[in-house]
């Protein structure tokens, strides 16, 4: 298995004044047989996380490796 990695990932939702940034410049990295946790509060972009992380949508900037 390999790791998972994310590099300068960024992603957000909206345009003009409605725009919203979930994830900044994220760098990360899974490695296998680990368990990771990812947690924090509504709103801070863990969903985001997750479906960038499984393909589900594309990063506006940065790498997933």
């Amino acid at each position: 298995m390999r790791s998972v990695e994310l590099r300068a990932v960024t992603l957000a939702f909206g345009s003009g004044a409605a725009r919203v940034t979930a994830l900044d410049a994220i760098d990360l990295m899974l490695e296998p047989g680990l368990l990771n946790v990812i947690a924090g509060p509504s709103g801070s972009g863990k969903t985001s996380l997750i479906s960038v992380l499984g393909a589900m949508i594309a990063p506006d900037s940065g790498s997933v490796l």
